[in-house]
C-alpha cells in the first residue's frame, strides 16, 4: 500500500523553474488528511513544497526501514539549510533545537538539528499512518 500512496505524488515545475512535489488526484482521502495533520503539527497553514517532498521520501523509506533504523539526514550545505531557514514553520523548530541541544557555537548545528526534528515527525507521522491503514 506504500506505493500506492507513493504514486499519487508527482514532480512539477514552477514558472520560475523550481521543481515542487504535488499529489495528484484524490483517490486517497486518506492521504490528503495525514497531508493537512502533517503540515499543521509542523506548524504551517499553508501546503509546502518541502513538507510534500519530505512526505513522499518517508513513504520510500519506510518502504525499505522500520522507523526506528531510519538514518535521516539534513541538508548539509549551509545555503541550503539557510534556505530552509527561511521557511514559515522552521524557526519554531530551531528554537525546539536551541532547548534540546544547549549554547553552541554555530547556528547551523540548531538548523540541522531543527531540520532532523521536522523529518522525525514526519516519518512517525507516515508511519502510524501506515501502520492504522494495515490495521483496518
Amino acid at each position: 500500500m506504500r506505493t500506492e500512496y507513493q504514486k499519487c505524488f508527482e514532480y512539477g515545475v514552477r514558472a520560475d523553474g523550481a521543481n515542487y512535489c504535488y499529489v495528484s488526484g484524490d483517490k486517497y482521502p486518506e492521504l490528503s488528511e495525514l497531508i493537512r495533520i502533517i503540515h499543521e503539527d509542523l506548524g504551517c497553514s499553508i501546503p509546502n513544497d518541502w513538507i510534500y517532498n519530505q512526505i513522499f521520501e518517508a513513504f520510500g523509506l519506510l518502504d525499505e526501514f522500520d522507523i526506528d533504523d531510519l538514518q535521516l539526514e539534513p541538508d548539509i550545505y549551509y545555503m541550503d539549510l539557510y534556505k530552509w531557514f527561511g521557511e514559515s514553520f522552521a524557526h519554531h523548530l530551531v528554537n525546539e533545537a536551541i532547548a534540546e541541544l544547549g549554547p553552541l557555537d554555530c547556528i547551523y548545528a540548531y538548523i540541522s538539528h531543527a531540520q532532523l526534528i521536522a523529518m522525525d515527525s514526519i516519518c512517525r507521522h507516515v508511519n502510524d499512518f501506515m501502520l492504522e491503514e494495515i490495521e483496518e
